[in-house]
């Protein structure tokens, strides 16, 4: 499960591994060096997927930038590595940039979160309406 992380400290996750859950305290960011996570969130008993990322992209960043607890699983597809930057040093780089683009990055999170929401509820549909069927 999520440990915390110095600076920027390296971790390596085994597939299947989860690297923090829905609801979990977010206290760090994790960038993809290699391999792929899947993002999900639970509805109705289900696991739905929301997303996989690959190198380059990152996950947690949500629960930094609104101070909230993690909204949604991530778990390595395949064998990963991923660089753990700690909340204090994100939050670092967030007040030092001008206060519209903070609230501006605030703002972009909070509109993923309502996607994210929008996201599940029609993969949900989606999967009752093909029970029906």
């Amino acid at each position: 499960m999520e440990a915390g992380c110095k600076t920027a400290d390296h971790k390596f996750l085994k597939a299947g591994e989860v690297l923090f859950s829905e609801g979990a305290d977010g206290k760090e960011v994790f960038v993809v060096v290699s391999g792929n996570v899947r993002i999900t969130k639970k509805a109705n008993d289900k696991s739905v997927i929301l997303a996989e990322l690959g190198p380059g992209e990152s996950v947690g960043e949500m629960s930094i930038l609104l101070d909230k607890p993690r909204t949604a699983t991530v778990e390595a597809v395949t064998d990963c590595e991923l660089v753990c930057v700690n909340r204090s040093v994100c939050l670092k780089c967030i007040t030092n940039i001008p206060p519209c683009a903070a609230a501006m990055l605030q703002r972009l999170a909070r509109r993923v979160g309502v996607m994210n929401e929008n996201l599940l509820k029609e993969r949900l549909k989606a999967v009752s309406e093909e029970t029906v069927e």
